[in-house]
């Protein structure tokens, strides 16, 4: 698996918070900690955007108001 499938993978996982599959995806992967936990973060962070614009009303006059 190339580095960048790697932490694409890590991504996903933490994008679904799943710490088994990014330990998994780390050990058996040749891949720096620092650059696996960030990573690993990013796809935390997207998801809880994702989940806050999830939560947010739409616009009453629409998206493309003046």
């Amino acid at each position: 698996m190339k580095r960048a499938d790697v932490l694409r993978a890590i991504r996903a996982a933490g994008l679904e918070d799943d710490q088994r599959r990014f330990l998994r995806l780390y050990t058996e992967n040749r891949v720096s900690y620092k650059a696996a936990s960030d990573a690993f973060q990013e796809g935390r962070k997207a998801a809880a955007r994702a989940a806050k614009a999830a939560e947010k009303p739409p616009s009453p006059d629409g998206p493309l108001t003046r």
